[in-house]
């Protein structure tokens, strides 16, 4: 048996930014980044694939550690990755694949 950890302020960021897509997107947030989905690796970066042909686009985006929870804006014009390991939350820009920044959420206590 294995024991799940959590940090609630993290884990309360992507909830807020994938609530937020849901609230004021006309589609759900997996749908709103254009012909594009994001995916997250366990190698600290995220994936850009073409849906469309279902193909990798470019190199993998770094990001933090452990990313997992993705969100995207309403606009579809920003992807945001939660980065457990980091504490972080990466912005992605949609139009050029890039990593704009990182917001620092915090670790869970003890690490």
């Amino acid at each position: 048996m294995f024991k799940l950890k959590l940090n609630w302020q993290f884990v309360s960021t992507v909830a807020v930014l994938t609530l937020v897509g849901l609230i004021f997107g006309s589609t759900p947030p997996a749908l709103a980044a254009g012909p594009y989905a994001y995916i997250t690796n366990t190698a600290g970066t995220v994936s850009v694939i073409d849906t469309s042909t279902n193909t990798v686009v470019g190199t993998p985006i770094s990001v933090g550690i452990g990313p997992g929870g993705v969100a995207v804006n309403p606009a579809g014009t920003r992807v945001y990755v939660a980065n457990q390991g980091t504490g972080t939350v990466s912005v992605i820009d949609t139009s050029s694949n890039t990593k704009l920044t990182d917001i620092s959420v915090g670790l869970e206590q003890g690490q």
